[in-house]
């Protein structure tokens, strides 16, 4: 890793302990972002409605079934990924622990998704 050329990138990427992470992952998803995007399981469900028709048309195959708490699910694998790949910043954990957090509050224990 490349050493910081100012104070201000030294404080980017400081490392952050568990708390820190936590605090941060709360913060995000706790803040009047609805203004932003609307409402998590509202956005989320746009957005499994967008990837539904994406994966049928791609694999010609109806039997795709994506809920709100998927796409939590799916954003943290997308940063997990960007972590085999790049140099991961704090808000990678931070952001994952937030989805985290929304993938437990969405989820369906009813939904129809065969694990």
């Amino acid at each position: 890793m490349p050493l910081p050329h100012n104070a201000k990138e030294a404080t980017k990427m400081k490392l952050m302990n568990r708390t820190e992470i936590l605090a941060q992952a709360s913060e995000l998803v706790n803040a009047d972002r609805q203004s932003d995007y609307g409402k998590p399981d509202d956005n989320f469900r746009a957005i499994a409605d967008f990837w539904e028709v994406y994966m049928r048309h791609h694999t010609l195959s109806n039997n795709y079934l994506i809920e709100p708490h998927d796409v939590a699910l799916m954003m943290i694998l997308l940063k997990i990924a960007r972590t085999f790949y790049g140099d991961p910043k704090p808000d990678t954990f931070i952001d994952m622990a937030g989805y985290a957090a929304l993938a437990g509050e969405l989820f369906e224990p009813e939904s129809d998704i065969p694990f």
